[in-house]
């Protein structure tokens, strides 16, 4: 059977929905040329099914979707579990010193640093910061960026930083059906959500297993070419795919988006432990996919 091709693509100034379209075929107007099963700079298109302006408004913010998820279990992810030996008193997962560190009450249990137990990290300023203005390339740092996470509060990047072990961005729209696909296997578990998109490749499976066992940090970033993305819109996303070892976070001003320069979504980078670019690819997921589940 063949599979349809659905993912996004910026492109002089809009934002094009290519869905539905049979590998190596044309329908409709629509050509869609995929090699070696990278959906991305290999699609040419001469008519779009969809088109919307990136500025006009068109977001669907509503986030009405047909791929419903569990409601929210409240269990929260371990990440942060206090390191051996170091003294938790209230029992919430971050040791004493790095409550102090974070201006928390490291007696209070319902004082803590992040309501989703990520990681806090007291040497997290010793990383430089390179800022906004060098462009990102495979071997760069990501420049430190806080924003808001699902719960509502306001989370470092950094705070990731020195765990050994790999962080995953993962940007995306709420009008982004694959996006809310493979949320949505994140969420359940079922992988048949992706059978109707070709970049999907069976070997991708075991992410999320990597993930549920914390062996990476996958990070969904929501933004909005129209209104920006609220705190609303991110815990919805949560509420709607609740996996709580995954960080969902908001581009309020779309910083991340432009600096990482967004064409394809799903959009996936890679990060090192010092929050080095091993994988900067904008044409679309597979490579990303690929780094995670077979190094190069």
């Amino acid at each position: 059977m063949k599979k349809s091709i659905a993912y996004l693509v910026f492109c002089a100034g809009t934002l094009a929905l290519y869905g539905c379209a049979e590998t190596t075929e044309s329908a409709g107007g629509v050509t869609v040329v995929v090699s070696d099963s990278e959906a991305s700079s290999d699609v040419v298109a001469q008519d779009a099914h969809v088109q919307v302006n990136a500025d006009s408004g068109v977001s669907d913010t509503d986030g009405s979707s047909n791929l419903a998820a569990p409601p929210d279990s409240g269990v929260r992810a371990d990440s942060a579990m206090a390191p051996p030996g170091d003294g938790d008193s209230d029992g919430d997962g971050y040791s004493d010193a790095e409550e102090r560190h974070a201006g928390t009450d490291p007696n209070d249990p319902n004082s803590v640093i992040y309501q989703g137990g990520w990681p806090y990290n007291m040497k997290k300023d010793q990383l430089e910061d390179p800022g906004w203005d060098i462009p990102p390339q495979e071997g760069a740092r990501m420049p430190r960026w806080r924003t808001i996470d699902q719960y509502g509060d306001t989370f470092d990047l950094y705070d990731l930083a020195g765990r050994g072990k790999k962080i995953v961005l993962d940007v995306g729209t709420w009008f982004c059906t694959p996006c809310k696909a493979m949320a949505q296997y994140f969420a359940t578990g079922d992988v048949s959500v992706m059978d109707d998109f070709a970049w999907w490749n069976s070997s991708y499976d075991r992410v999320l297993d990597m993930i549920n066992n914390e062996e990476i940090f996958w990070v969904t970033v929501l933004f909005s070419g129209s209104t920006p993305v609220s705190q609303d819109d991110v815990t919805r996303w949560h509420d709607t795919f609740p996996n709580h070892h995954i960080l969902v976070l908001g581009d309020q001003d779309l910083r991340l988006r432009e600096y990482l320069s967004v064409v394809a979504m799903p959009h996936i980078d890679v990060l090192d432990e010092n929050m080095n670019f091993l994988v900067y690819d904008v044409r679309g997921p597979s490579r990303g996919m690929r780094h995670l589940v077979a190094p190069e």
